[in-house]
């Protein structure tokens, strides 16, 4: 009975052990997940409204001459462009140039509808995690975008609408880096 005791005692205390390290584990995890969390929130929203420069219309193209369907000149003028915010992407230039390379849905709506995109703002009104788990995370942001236009006439349209960008980060080397973004505006079905 002694030595059934003893094995009974080991074994509750090792279980004990066990669910103290679990629980230090769990605790420390859920701190810096916390952590993770605010960094790439606030990297989220820096993006968002940093990322709204790209929705006014390159300078140095003609926007009245451009036909719509035309991207030789206005591919390298959106890369151009979008410099400020390459820091914000893996250091990896065909995902750059992917993500970049959705804006021109943007233009090519707008010139369907005769307006060309002069400037853009982005105030943010809310910002939603899908997850973060093991280096990775995706997030939605929220907003409510204001273009000015001018139309063929140099009349100037103001269009607000609501705009969510969703973005997925990788933590590549300490750092949380987008590798896709998309955003509303270049789904363009339907907010004007």
């Amino acid at each position: 009975m002694k030595k059934w005791w003893q094995n009974t005692n080991r074994g509750v205390l090792l279980l004990l052990v066990v669910l103290f390290a679990v629980a230090i584990y769990l605790v420390s995890d859920a701190i810096n997940i916390r952590k993770e969390k605010k960094t790439v929130k606030d990297l989220a929203s820096q993006y968002a409204i940093e990322s709204s420069c790209m929705y006014s219309f390159p300078s140095g193209l003609d926007y009245w001459s451009w036909n719509g369907f035309d991207i030789t000149g206005l591919i390298p003028a959106i890369h151009n462009q979008a410099e400020p915010l390459k820091h914000y992407f893996y250091d990896n230039e065909t995902v750059q140039e992917q993500e970049t390379d959705k804006f021109v849905y943007f233009f090519r709506y707008c010139f369907d509808r005769q307006l060309c995109p002069v400037s853009a703002t982005k105030q943010i009104t809310d910002i939603k995690f899908h997850e973060i788990y093991n280096g990775s995370a995706s997030i939605t942001v929220y907003s409510k975008t204001t273009v000015e236009f001018l139309d063929a006439g140099g009349k100037k349209v103001v269009n607000e609408m609501d705009s969510d960008d969703t973005l997925s980060f990788l933590k590549i080397n300490g750092e949380w880096k987008i590798v896709k973004a998309d955003c509303s505006l270049n789904n363009y079905e339907g907010w004007f």
